[in-house]
This record gives structure tokens, sequence and C-alpha cells, in this order.
């Protein structure tokens, strides 16, 4: 509701515009996933001296043989990766590039995918080759405060289509005020990407998900 009492009030102002899936977003659909090959620490890339194998760049966390992980940029003989594990929490940092090779194993759309406050269910569609999406997303479910008050901002996608170049699309970022959304597959993650019109305030789906089992009853 807050959100369409915002729409109107651009819409009087004359300045109502289409808002195109974030391009930022779009670029991490990009990432390739690769596989942990030995249990390796985190390691800090924010100061200076690092990442390396210094004390001072060691973090606590760790990925552990079997890991999948989203590669980002390469520094020096490291490599930035993103790991989102079962329940859907998202750690981040560098890892040696010995530390990781390809991921090989096939990807399957279908499932109940995770993140920290999001998930999307995938079914098969009603027409044959298509996949149905239902995802809903909150913004505030960490701040008891908001959650007492129940001021919890929510979102919601759905849709069914083919996959295209790689990516599910929902909605129109062509169309003022309307929610965008685009998954790609990319091993055992599901990457999001939306327009930031797709919720209340502060929601977003955007990020990286990992499989949590079957579909989730229908919402």
């Amino acid at each position: 509701m807050k959100r369409i009492a915002l729409s109107l009030g651009l819409l009087i102002a004359g300045t109502a515009q289409a808002t195109p899936i974030d391009p930022e977003d779009a670029r991490d659909q990009q990432r390739p996933v690769a596989t942990v090959v030995a249990r390796t620490n985190f390691l800090r890339g924010d100061i200076a001296g690092c990442p390396s194998a210094a004390p001072k760049c060691v973090r606590k966390g760790y990925l552990l043989s079997g890991d999948p992980v989203l590669l980002g940029k390469t520094q020096g003989g490291y490599r930035e990766v993103s790991f989102t594990g079962p329940k859907g929490t998202l750690s981040e940092g560098f890892v040696p590039v010995a530390a990781i090779k390809p991921w090989t194993a096939p990807a399957v759309w279908t499932g109940h995918w995770v993140r920290d406050e999001g998930e999307i269910d995938i079914r098969p569609g009603k027409r044959t080759g298509t996949y149905a999406v239902d995802g809903e997303a909150t913004y505030g479910m960490h701040d008891p405060d908001r959650v007492k008050r129940g001021g919890v901002n929510i979102g919601n996608i759905d849709g069914e289509g083919v996959p295209a170049n790689g990516l599910l699309r929902g909605g129109d970022e062509k169309a003022d005020y309307e929610c965008a959304w685009s998954l790609k597959l990319a091993g055992p993650y599901l990457i999001a990407a939306d327009n930031g019109m797709c919720g209340g305030m502060n929601v977003r789906f955007n990020g990286f998900y990992r499989r949590a089992g079957a579909p989730a009853k229908k919402r």
C-alpha cells in the first residue's frame, strides 16, 4: 500500500519512469561457480597486505571441501568468493586460487530456494517446458522492534515462463513502477536480480539462493 501511494504521488508530479533491473545485480548473475577442494579459511581483503596468508588476514569463518562458491575478482593468487549456506546465510571473503576448481555437476531449476529474508519456489509450469515462480522477501525480520510493531516490509514475485539465454524473467522493467526480476542458475545457486519495485521499502529479491528442498506449499 505504501508503494502504491508513493507511485501515485510521482505520477502526479509528472516524473514517472520505467525502472530497469539493477546493472550490478545483473552482473552478479554472470559470476561462475566453483567447488572448494580443501578446508580453507576466508581471508580479509579490506586492509593493507591482504588477502594473504598473514595471520591478520585470516578470518574465523571457513569453507569445507565440496562447498560451492560463486567467484568474484582475482587479486594476486587469491579469488574473492561468496558462499550461501543451506539455511541461506551469506559469507564472503578471499581464498587461495589453488583451493577451488570449476563446478561440474548439473543444475536444476525446480526446488525451494532460500537466502536471508528471502525464499523462491520454482515448479514445472502448466505448459510444457515452462517453470512457475513464486517468491517472498522481507525487510526488517531481524529487528525485534519492527517485528513487534508490525513494521516488517514484504514483497512478492510470481510468474511462469521459459528460460532464455540462461535467464528466467518476470514482470516488465520497461513499465512505470512495475516489478521486474530475473533468475539465473549457477550450479547449486539461484542468483536473483530485480529492479527494486517488487515490494515495500527496502525489500529486494536480489542475491544468492541455495536449494533447501522441494517447493513449499504454494502460498
